[in-house]
């Protein structure tokens, strides 16, 4: 059995290098994802913190949102600026992209697994979590980034 390697060309010009189609399938996602979060905490701050019905079901529809007694406006922009961000760097191809990723996902999951126990069960936010983590570990994503750090040392 043969084992695929993947190997990052070099594009056009000197020193930059072809982005791999998952990396920019992984970035789109994590945009998705941040841009859910962006939206649900712009929603909040126009309700003045009272909950609609509306905003109730959306609550536990959207991807990374915590559980009542620690969510804030401010946390939810701030972690939805910050995914943005990342979303941005991962199509840049940054080397700290990465980590910051699987960081804020891990938090997300983690979070996830702490309104599962609370019986507050965000289904869709832990199934977004573990398709970016499994993204995240494919080796065309790491070999992408690794390249592209090896480059610029």
């Amino acid at each position: 059995m043969q084992v695929e390697r993947f190997e990052t060309q070099p594009a056009a010009e000197p020193g930059t290098y072809e982005r791999p189609r998952s990396v920019t399938v992984l970035a789109g996602l994590h945009l998705l994802q941040s841009l859910a979060l962006l939206v649900f905490g712009l929603f909040w701050m126009n309700d003045n913190g009272s909950w609609s019905e509306g905003l109730k079901t959306a609550e536990h529809m959207l991807p990374l949102v915590l559980f009542d007694n620690l969510i804030s406006r401010d946390l939810i922009l701030l972690l939805a600026g910050l995914g943005v961000l990342i979303a941005v760097a991962l199509i840049g191809l940054h080397p700290w992209a990465w980590r910051a990723a699987i960081t804020l996902q891990g938090l997300g999951l983690l979070a996830g697994i702490l309104a599962y126990v609370q019986d507050e069960p965000n289904y869709l936010g832990m199934l977004m979590g573990v398709l970016l983590v499994l993204y995240l570990n494919r080796r065309d994503v790491q070999e992408a980034f690794r390249v592209r750090k090896a480059a610029e040392r």
